[in-house]
């Protein structure tokens, strides 16, 4: 009475899982999976349970050779000893010209080079110094993955014929214009070291004036007068004054050449005013006339006082001669011959008789 009722025990009936249908195998030949039955895992009946056991990290892969890392072998430096890289140096510009003369000091033409991948390495190729010709030099910049980057610098040695200005080459044109020119300019050849030029001439044969074209635009020129005794070329201009053309041919005496009121010839000009003044000058040509007359008269003269001074010397022998007494001549010596009487014996006196 009061107490608890107690429950029959019912006891449990064994669960039999649910039939899970086997997939067919593929094509492949590889046996299919079994499809997760509901709440349940993934199975294959001829493998097995292949769920992965949980917090287990994924599979891992085979240990990678480390490569070398790209580096930037462009250069950030590049200069060379003899002489100025054209263009300016960029790391991007990979071939350069630098302009020399045959006569410079310096022949050394090393280069340094520094590149922007500290890890690259600098190898250069080519000749260490030049002489008189062209040559070539090559820097190379290496990285350790075997990229490269090279550059390349042409030595040029200046010809008698060529003028650099402002790092522009400039080369004598053969067909000088002469219509750019005072009226009466012709082409004519002349003597340059062991060759010979094409140069402009004016009318009076006094004045030599030579074309120089830019190499990379021949419509830029400059014109250069040619000192016939010094083989050099001088710079000079042409410019308009009074409608005619006029070269300058010393801009610190303004003195020009060309066509004025009294012909062709040499004129000092008044800029202020704008007027022209002939003047007379001594051109190469005439002054080297006026030395050759020079010498001939310096061989003249002295070939006359050689002769005028022989004149005398034979005058003295002859004075000196007619001063000595004339003593015992001899008939075995020629009648010239003067001996002394002192040197006479009384036998040849006795002879003479």
């Amino acid at each position: 009475g009061g107490g608890e009722t107690a429950q029959p025990v019912i006891p449990e009936e064994p669960v039999t899982p649910p039939e899970v249908p086997v997939v067919p195998p593929s094509e492949g030949g590889e046996e299919g999976t079994v499809p997760p039955a509901s709440g349940g895992e993934v199975t294959n009946p001829s493998i097995g349970d292949v769920t992965a056991p949980e917090n287990e990290g994924p599979t891992s892969s085979p240990a990678e050779v480390a490569q070398p890392e790209d580096v930037d072998t462009r250069l950030s430096e590049l200069t060379i000893a003899c002489g100025n890289l054209v263009p300016q140096f960029s790391s991007d510009v990979y071939e350069y010209t630098v302009y020399v003369t045959q006569d410079q000091e310096i022949k050394d033409c090393s280069a340094v080079a520094k590149p922007i991948g500290s890890e690259a390495t600098i190898t250069q190729e080519g000749p260490s110094e030049f002489s008189d010709k062209d040559v070539t030099k090559k820097i190379i910049s290496t990285g350790p993955n075997g990229n490269k980057s090279e550059y390349t610098v042409k030595i040029h040695v200046l010809k008698n014929t060529e003028l650099l200005i402002n790092s522009q080459l400039y080369e004598l044109n053969k067909k000088p214009e002469t219509k750019l020119l005072p009226e009466g300019f012709k082409k004519t050849t002349v003597k340059k070291g062991d060759g010979k030029i094409t140069v402009a001439q004016s009318s009076g044969g006094t004045l030599f004036v030579a074309q120089f074209l830019n190499e990379n635009d021949k419509n830029d020129y400059v014109w250069r007068i040619y000192d016939m005794e010094s083989g050099a070329f001088l710079e000079t201009r042409i410019v308009d004054i009074n409608d005619s053309k006029y070269v300058f041919v010393s801009e610190e005496d303004f003195l020009v050449y060309g066509v004025g009121a009294a012909g062709p010839g040499y004129y000092r000009y008044n800029e202020e005013a704008g007027s022209l003044e002939l003047v007379e000058i001594e051109t190469v040509e005439e002054g080297k006339k006026s030395d050759f007359g020079k010498i001939i008269i310096m061989t003249v003269l002295l070939v006359l006082l050689l002769i005028f001074g022989g004149i005398l010397w034979f005058k003295y022998l002859k004075i000196k001669r007619m001063k000595q007494s004339p003593g015992v001549k001899s008939k075995y010596f020629r009648p010239y011959i003067v001996i002394k009487e002192d040197d006479v014996t009384d036998e040849d006196v006795e002879d003479d008789k």
